[in-house]
């Protein structure tokens, strides 16, 4: 999490030494206006620093911050592939989800939808997770085919994992009412499909694998209808809990008032209460009971479909319960917790940044809450769970938004991956241009390229490769990335930096920062740095032979109060950043 603060404004005409780095490094001087009179690294590494001239405005809100810990873009981890939409105007990539094994291989598949594609009406497109091919392609008929997509383990017991479609714009039960359809992974024919109650309710609109909850050793779906022009109940929205056999009705939930868009969003929550029957979760993202638009969320025993846990918004117009998922068990009581996104809520960065909130799924208490950075960027538009790509042994979980600069007016998008255990966040991707909507839908496809950590999916339905709004998926690999951590900053007092997860016995780098995050290209280390204006603080020191490297700094009296970013660096390799202020 990063609190925002006013740029410094520097001061001019002081100038910066390069540490020797001036060719061939290529980190820029730093004119923040303290000016080093002398670094010398001693022989155990410690920098000792002489002081100069400090002229550096504070924002009001740095004497609140601690130190934060935030993601290093995300210019190191590997792209694994891309996956694009045939034709302008598909939106390929607009929904991303897991698909089980489709096709027998033991490996994890990988759904990509198209809903509003063009050339070949909706469509669903089943990708190989072991070799990126095509397995077949699910051509809809009715719009808005591939609204909504999950993989529901093997539901017609033929040995194949099996797979849910939801359909807005079927109109079966009247105009829009909405279906869901489940295919065979084995050969893509229809197994079962349900239609919506009534016109304009959008079933389908929202669908999850739930796991099995009556007993009977097959998956459940819950779907959701955020329309509902039901009798007296319009826009109020409703849920199903659909059996995984043959589609039946097990347990139904309806939204509280009308406007409530009850069922925009669903996921399965895992056991919360602890009763060893899978719970469910339901977003009302224009729930107002607490505020206009502030949004809630609902989580619901799926034993017998009682309220559990009742979340709202926290202001006007977060449109909380926007995105929902399982998190998993992060700290270790046993239970799960739970992602909800608010894609419109405000922070210190500005205006519908948005956020994701983590919640106890045993009290449903908020464990922490993480904000975007990017005022218009839709920050919490989708969250998931990716299981432990850290190899902390706690499942970590991603975060997409649009990362607009204007209203309406979205830049290429974004995506953050955070810890599972304390929330830092340990990379960002980027998407490639704006308006290509990357980070719109995110998801864990499990591990596909066989390094032992779990992989992810990233749709950019914007991307304009073939043609306008074609789009785009893109799978990355999440190897290990180095991690750096810092003792406190303590004017006057020596300070520790310590990163983690280095090639071993291979030279580091210590670079810092007074004007905040950026990106600037260290072309001899063929990295991107996090930082604007970085300035080399200690180093070439090799790592040692468990690829750590540790620092010691004293931290001079007069820059109590100043924030300063931190980053370490390889050739090839970045940590994360770190933010802090100096106490």
């Amino acid at each position: 999490m990063v609190v925002s603060s006013k740029r410094s404004r520097l001061s001019r005409g002081f100038r910066m030494p390069q540490f020797g780095f001036s060719s061939g490094f290529g980190v820029v001087r730093s004119k923040v206006g303290i000016h080093f009179k002398r670094i010398r690294i001693q022989p155990n590494f410690r920098i000792r620093i002489w002081a100069g001239w400090y002229f550096l405005f504070r924002s009001f809100v740095l004497s609140t911050l601690f130190t934060l810990l935030v993601g290093g873009l995300a210019r190191g981890q590997e792209i694994s592939f891309s996956i694009y939409g045939d034709a302008s105007g598909d939106l390929f990539g607009k929904v991303v989800s897991g698909a089980g094994d489709v096709n027998g291989d033991g490996y994890p598949d990988l759904l990509i939808a198209a809903p509003s594609g063009i050339h070949l009406a909706s469509y669903v497109r089943i990708i190989s997770g072991i070799s990126g091919s095509e397995i077949r392609t699910l051509i809809g008929g009715s719009p808005n085919f591939g609204v909504s997509v999950d993989g529901i383990g093997d539901v017609n017991l033929d040995g194949f994992g099996d797979i849910a479609v939801g359909v807005t714009g079927d109109s079966s039960a009247g105009n829009q009412a909405g279906a869901v359809e489940v295919f065979s992974g084995a050969d893509g024919s229809l197994i079962w499909k349900v239609l919506g109650l009534n016109p304009e309710d959008q079933y389908g609109m929202a669908l999850s694998n739930v796991g099995d909850i009556d007993g009977d050793g097959i998956s459940e779906i819950i779907v959701g209808a955020r329309g509902n022009y039901g009798p007296g109940s319009q826009l109020s929205g409703y849920a199903h809990i659909l059996s995984g056999i043959d589609g039946s009705i097990l347990l139904e939930f309806s939204g509280i008032s009308p406007d409530d868009r009850f069922g925009q969003s669903v996921a399965g929550a895992g056991d919360v209460d602890g009763d060893g029957i899978p719970d469910v979760i339901v977003g009302a993202d224009f729930d107002s009971s607490t505020f206009p638009f502030a949004g809630a969320a609902r989580v619901f025993s799926g034993a017998n479909g009682g309220i559990i846990h009742t979340l709202f918004g926290s202001a006007p117009y977060d449109f909380f319960g926007k995105s929902v998922a399982a998190a998993g068990d992060l700290n270790g009581d046993g239970r799960g917790e739970l992602l909800i996104g608010a894609f419109q809520s405000d922070s210190l960065y500005g205006s519908w940044t948005g956020s994701v909130s983590v919640i106890s799924g045993a009290n449903g208490a908020i464990l922490n809450v993480q904000p975007g950075n990017s005022p218009y960027g839709g920050f919490g538009i989708d969250v998931c769970s990716v299981g432990d790509t850290s190899g902390d042994g706690v499942p970590d979980y991603l975060v997409g938004g649009s990362e607009g600069t204007l209203p309406y007016n979205p830049g290429p998008g974004y995506a953050r991956l955070f810890s599972g255990s304390d929330h830092s966040v340990l990379r960002t991707f980027y998407g490639a241009m704006p308006f290509d909507f990357f980070g719109h839908s995110v998801t864990g496809i499990g591990d596909v390229n066989f390094d032992g950590l779990n992989d992810i999916l990233i749709g950019a339905y914007g991307d304009d490769t073939n043609g306008d709004l074609a789009g785009r998926a893109i799978g990355f690999s999440l190897v290990i990335q180095p991690y750096l951590v810092l003792s406190d900053l303590l004017a006057g007092h020596s300070a520790s930096f310590s990163v983690v997860n280095f090639e071993p016995n291979t030279p580091s780098y210590l670079v810092y920062s007074f004007d905040g995050l950026g990106r600037y290209f260290v072309q001899s280390l063929n990295v991107e740095l996090g930082l604007s204006n970085p300035v080399l603080g200690a180093g070439p020191k090799d790592a040692d032979a468990t690829g750590t490297a540790t620092w010691t700094a004293d931290i001079p009296r007069y820059l109590q109060g100043v924030l300063v970013w931190f980053q370490a660096i390889q050739r090839g390799r970045i940590s994360n950043v770190v933010q802090t202020v100096v106490q």
